[in-house]
């Protein structure tokens, strides 16, 4: 019987830790164009007035504020907007990505583009930069997708279920006349992926209760 025992919480230890279930949390904000990363569009084509939608989204109002629109210009002022996900707490958050799908935000003009980005407070501006700077934002690619690894300093915030990011742009920007100093941009659709990898609440009730009896067993030898 103690064999059996001592084999059944080492076989269910190894299940349990070995092959944990994981569970992914997808939520978008925006009506995602059928734009390809790098295509170059126009602005009419950008605020949907001949632009494909997804089936069953065919007008930009379908989409949440400040999504499908452009905000700021490159004459003007720069572009500046926040946007929350908000999903309900999370528990054993183990990795987070951000998909972004942005319009005319010029990042291979000289300079950094991104004044700031953050999630929830926590500083990213980095981090979106080092994506924004290695691709795309050119004159003859205005729309581009980036996908951001959300580093392990977010995973926290990523567990309250409430995500808000705030995303500030800066000049210079690029227009057909040239260089500007303020840089307006498209904000088409943002996409949080959260994973976690929780403990099953049946196996750990389980776990518990063989390692509890494995434990009164000794005592009782001793």
């Amino acid at each position: 019987m103690k064999k059996s025992l001592y084999a059944s919480v080492l076989m269910l230890s190894t299940a349990l830790v070995g092959s944990p279930a994981s569970a992914t949390t997808v939520q978008t904000l925006g009506v995602q164009n059928f734009f390809t990363d790098g295509a170059k569009i126009s602005t009419g084509e950008f605020l949907g007035q001949v632009a494909p939608k997804i089936v069953g989204d065919t007008q930009p109002s379908n989409s949440v504020a400040p999504f499908n629109q452009f905000i700021g210009s490159d004459s003007a002022s720069n572009f500046s907007t926040s946007w929350t996900f908000s999903y309900g707490a999370l528990a054993d958050v183990t990795a987070g990505s951000l998909q972004l799908g942005i319009y005319d935000h010029d990042s291979a003009a000289p300079g950094s583009q991104i004044a700031s980005f953050s999630l929830n407070g926590i500083d990213l501006t980095t981090e979106l930069n080092g994506l924004f700077e290695a691709n795309g934002g050119s004159a003859n690619s205005l729309y581009n997708i980036y996908t951001l690894t959300l580093p392990t300093s977010t995973l926290t915030q990523l567990a309250s279920g409430t995500a808000t990011f705030n995303l500030t742009l800066q000049g210079l920007g690029l227009s057909v006349l040239g260089r500007t100093n303020t840089n307006g941009a498209g904000l088409d659709f943002s996409r949080l992926t959260v994973t976690t990898v929780p403990l099953p609440a049946s196996g750990s009730l389980l776990l518990f209760g063989l390692t509890g009896l494995l434990a009164a067993r000794r005592k009782n030898r001793a």
